[in-house]
């Protein structure tokens, strides 16, 4: 997954994916900070509730830059972050113990953390696992 100036970019399968321990590489490829933590949705919930959430804290970011963010909206479980990845890094998020059946949901947060900025709040997904 590579977050640029354009979006969030996943490559690869989003569905059946296999359960159980995941690792996921990701790369920030703006001049800024990126963090990308992984949600697995809660029932009763959908991927669609957490794209639509992630969508309107990009709309309030893009109104206020300072504003204070919660990515953990209550309708999923954090399962893993990569937080605060520098211009140019790339790492792994791994995760433990996805159960099979989950759908899950990536965050990709565009930042400048020095600052207390927030650009962009992406989301990527559904991804499935079997």
């Amino acid at each position: 997954m590579t977050l640029d100036a354009s979006g969030c970019h996943w490559t690869g399968a989003t569905s059946g994916l296999p359960a159980g321990a995941i690792q996921i590489d990701v790369t920030n490829a703006t001049p800024d900070d990126g963090a990308f933590p992984l949600f697995v949705i809660s029932p009763g919930h959908t991927y669609a509730d957490l794209a639509t959430y992630l969508q309107g804290l990009d709309t309030q970011v893009h109104q206020d830059s300072h504003a204070t963010i919660d990515v953990n909206p209550g309708m999923a479980t954090g399962y893993g972050i990569i937080g605060l990845l520098r211009s140019g890094q790339t790492a792994s998020l791994v995760a433990n113990e996805i159960p099979s059946g989950s759908v899950a949901g990536i965050a990709c947060v565009h930042a400048d953390a020095a600052a207390g900025i927030t650009y962009d709040v992406y989301a990527v997904g559904p991804l499935d696992f079997k």
